[in-house]
């Protein structure tokens, strides 16, 4: 509103009075007020400085509010049985009522409001030359992989700040990433879609360090508990110069052989785990989908081939008339 507003009068005033909303204070205070970050960021960007009105106190407002009430007097009124096929053909009308409002004589100044503002028009400060994207602010983890994730998008950040929370400053083409300290981290440009990777090589740590990190080596233990093809995957997966580059598919490989909190029951057993660990390895395919896709198809089969089985009766246990039983046993 306020950037469509500057480019209505052709310039930016120093100063803007707003009302204690979110959007332009985080927190009303008296002497103090926080302003709302990215409305503080846009004001340093386009050079004015904001003062909020203090609670309830309407002169801090000026006269705004009350030519609200001039609208409502005179336009709403004049197009009350008026008909509008859309919200188009309405503001075209307004447009219109706003020019000749604005082209009034004001019995109070002698003047209209076009001239007045004709006079102080050269008060106003320059607009700037680009228009200003509205940043979005998160907070968000990093995983043990040196990855954040954002709107199903995930970015890497230096290996020192795994497991830590970081700030993120996000624009409709970059995403900034900053430490607790507020000192930059990061800077990637935005991906668009979803389940996309931007990766700096130099955010991973060495090939030693991360071999020898926590999260590693109890991937390790615990595939090796699980069985031989198992653990051949996980050490396949975390091998080459950066093995914490697939530690959050091997971490999501690994779940499906841990027990339900609720139930107790595993998504797989050891049998179905080792199966679609010596698949992925047969067939050179690694990824998470596929390695569920074998162990849900050896699951399957291993049911039907119990249920399938014809019932045993003893002979003995069935009972026909005397003319069909002998026919039937022989």
């Amino acid at each position: 509103a306020h950037k469509k507003a500057f480019r209505f009068f052709g310039g930016v005033a120093r100063y803007v009075v707003c009302d204690n909303l979110k959007a332009g204070v985080t927190k009303a205070h008296l002497y103090d007020p926080i302003i709302n970050k990215a409305f503080r960021e846009y004001s340093e960007y386009t050079g004015f400085r904001t003062i909020p009105a203090r609670a309830r106190k309407p002169q801090d407002k000026g006269n705004v509010e009350r030519q609200i009430g001039v609208i409502q007097k005179q336009f709403y009124p004049r197009k009350r049985n008026d008909k509008f096929t859309s919200l188009l053909s309405l503001n075209q009308d307004f447009k219109v009522y706003m020019h000749e409002l604005n082209h009034a004589t004001m019995k109070e100044h002698g003047v209209s409001r076009y001239e007045r503002f004709q006079q102080e028009k050269h008060l106003l400060l320059p607009l700037p030359r680009d228009s200003f994207c509205i940043p979005e602010y998160r907070t968000a983890k990093v995983h043990p992989d040196c990855h954040i994730q954002f709107k199903r998008n995930f970015y890497s950040v230096p290996h020192e700040l795994a497991s830590s929370l970081v700030k993120v400053r996000a624009t409709q083409k970059v995403i900034e990433i900053f430490d607790h300290e507020g000192n930059a981290a990061a800077t990637h440009i935005l991906k668009e879609g979803k389940g996309k990777w931007s990766t700096h090589d130099q955010h991973y740590p060495q090939k030693a360090i991360a071999l020898q990190s926590y999260t590693v080596q109890k991937a390790f233990e615990t595939a090796s508990r699980i069985g031989a093809e198992t653990l051949k995957l996980i050490q396949f997966l975390c091998d080459g110069d950066y093995p914490y580059q697939y530690i959050r598919r091997v971490q999501g490989i690994l779940n499906f052989h841990k027990a339900h909190s609720k139930t107790g029951k595993r998504t797989f057993n050891t049998q179905e785990m080792e199966h679609a660990a010596s698949m992925c390895l047969r067939y050179q395919k690694y990824t998470y989908a596929y390695f569920k896709g074998c162990a849900s198809q050896h699951q399957i089969s291993q049911q039907n081939a119990t249920t399938d089985q014809s019932p045993k009766r003893n002979r003995e246990s069935i009972h026909l008339d005397e003319s069909s039983s002998t026919n039937f046993l022989n």
